[in-house]
């Protein structure tokens, strides 16, 4: 097992990158996993809008497919300074509180973004469908769903986060 700050996901076998997610460490954890999996929504997209001929829709799912390895790169390293700030002593209890508010906030960033280019993911490989030949309407169907699951499975870290702020 590589440690995954060590080299870029895009570098890596793909078997590699799930050893990783599965190894006892914090990252590349559920934030990763959610760009990867939007990363590859984005891909199929990609593919099937290009077969399609619509040139646009394949240009802007190669773009979104590329900010979504970004967000999952970034979040890499999102997770680590909240978990040195819970880590500290009690005795400093309010700017532990604040620093752990911060900590949460910045950590929030990477699957708000994945988030919402999963969800554009989604949205327009949804509206592709139609336009997609039968050979690859499956694709572009497993696209939206990669997509919706991606943008749901974010949302879900950020509100976590969010809970964390409260308590």
């Amino acid at each position: 097992m590589t440690d995954p700050r060590d080299s870029s996901p895009d570098q890596r076998p793909f078997a590699e990158l799930l050893a990783d997610v599965a190894a006892p460490i914090p990252a590349p954890g559920g934030g990763a996993a959610a760009g990867w999996s939007g990363a590859i929504a984005a891909a199929l997209l990609q593919m099937s809008a290009a077969l399609a001929g619509d040139d646009a829709a394949a240009t802007r799912a190669g773009e979104l497919r590329q900010d979504l390895l970004d967000a999952a790169e970034r979040d890499l390293e999102s997770f680590g300074p909240v978990l040195e700030v819970m880590r500290r002593s009690s005795q400093e209890a309010d700017q532990r509180r604040a620093d752990l508010r911060e900590a949460l906030q910045r950590a929030s960033e990477a699957p708000l973004a994945i988030a919402a280019a999963a969800g554009e993911v989604a949205e327009l490989a949804r509206s592709t469908v139609a336009r997609t030949s039968p050979a690859v309407r499956g694709d572009v169907l497993t696209a939206v769903k990669l997509g919706e699951a991606a943008a749901a499975a974010a949302t879900s870290l950020v509100q976590i986060n969010h809970r964390l702020m409260d308590d």
